[in-house]
């Protein structure tokens, strides 16, 4: 009798995850999009399904506040030029717009929070980006292989600048490193073969291996006398350019 309720107790708990997971996975459908809903009762979009080259991704979709923007959700859209991420995103989820070759412009919300890894990876179009300040996190190979970009505004509270974030973009002539950050990770800024000037605040504690690699043109990197940046510039064979914090030019 206690191993035939035991069993019943194991279907019945089997069951109901099977159930949960289904729920969790169960996608729906609103004109060129297809989401999920979230355990907090909001949209992530998984996929988009249209051709336009213009577009400004809805806020609500079939009642529901659009706070995500899923994996590989716009995957190889070759059509695309321009889309406006919506005030309420808090994610942007990795692979959600790599090889979108035609993109060349992007608007986010001020409601965003973290953008995935290899989220505009191959984006050949990009030039220039506003990351908003409400950005805490950027994902790996973020903006790898953007070969056209040529500026970039980083977010103020960011702490690390991730493996092979802006590798290979190399019409990229300058970038401002916020002064949270305490880590530029591998490969960072690798083959950024235009790359001229850096600045690196007294905050960032490592630079790890690579991180400059293949940046032909950088002969300067702006720095904190005594940081740690400073003793790095030297051992890799940088010449440093002092400066000290108020005289950075603003992100």
């Amino acid at each position: 009798m206690k191993k035939a309720l035991m069993a019943l107790l194991v279907l019945v708990l089997a069951l109901s995850f099977t159930c949960a997971l289904a729920e969790a996975s169960t996608k729906y459908t609103s004109g060129d999009y297809d989401y999920v809903l979230l355990e907090d009762g909001t949209a992530e979009i998984s996929k988009y399904r249209g051709k336009a080259e213009v577009l400004e991704i809805p806020a609500v979709i079939d009642g529901y506040r659009v706070t995500s923007i899923g994996y590989q959700a716009f995957y190889y859209n070759t059509t695309l030029t321009s889309v406006t991420i919506p005030e309420g995103v808090i994610s942007i989820g990795n692979n959600a717009f790599p090889f979108c070759s035609a993109l060349s412009e992007i608007v986010f919300p001020q409601s965003l929070v973290s953008i995935g890894e290899s989220v505009f990876s191959y984006c050949t179009a990009l030039q220039s980006i506003e990351i908003p300040d409400s950005v805490v996190e950027i994902g790996d190979c973020a903006f790898s292989f953007c070969s056209t970009l040529t500026s970039v505004k980083l977010p103020a509270g960011i702490t690390a600048i991730g493996n092979a974030t802006f590798s290979y973009c190399e019409a990229l002539t300058s970038v401002m490193i916020p002064d949270k950050v305490v880590i530029i990770d591998i490969k960072a800024f690798n083959n950024c073969t235009r790359l001229t000037t850096v600045f690196i605040p007294g905050s960032v504690e490592t630079i790890e291996f690579r991180a400059f690699w293949g940046c032909s043109s950088l002969e300067k990197i702006h720095v904190e006398r005594g940081s740690f940046a400073e003793k790095w510039c030297w051992d890799e064979g940088f010449s440093c350019v002092y400066t000290v914090p108020e005289d950075l030019p603003n992100n």
